[in-house]
């Protein structure tokens, strides 16, 4: 997707407003939460971050990746 796209040419604003518009347009796209998590964290905003993964995990417990976000949520 047109995030991660913008991840790997380090263009981490415009993916960062990707992941957040994704997320407004399908609340069910969880790869969207994850990956607009992961970047917070880069960032240093944990805290929001901590609160999607949280909702990730609320929203959709069976979660491909919940191993992921339970050692991301520990570690926050």
């Amino acid at each position: 997707n047109l995030g991660l796209s913008y991840l790997e040419l380090n263009r981490t604003d415009q993916a960062l407003q990707v992941f957040s518009e994704l997320i407004k347009i399908d609340s069910a796209y969880w790869d969207a939460y994850y990956q607009l998590a992961l970047l917070l964290i880069k960032k240093g905003d944990k805290k929001t971050a901590k609160s999607l993964l949280t909702t990730l995990l609320k929203k959709n417990p069976g979660y491909g990746k919940k191993e992921d976000v339970d050692k991301l949520l520990q570690g926050l």
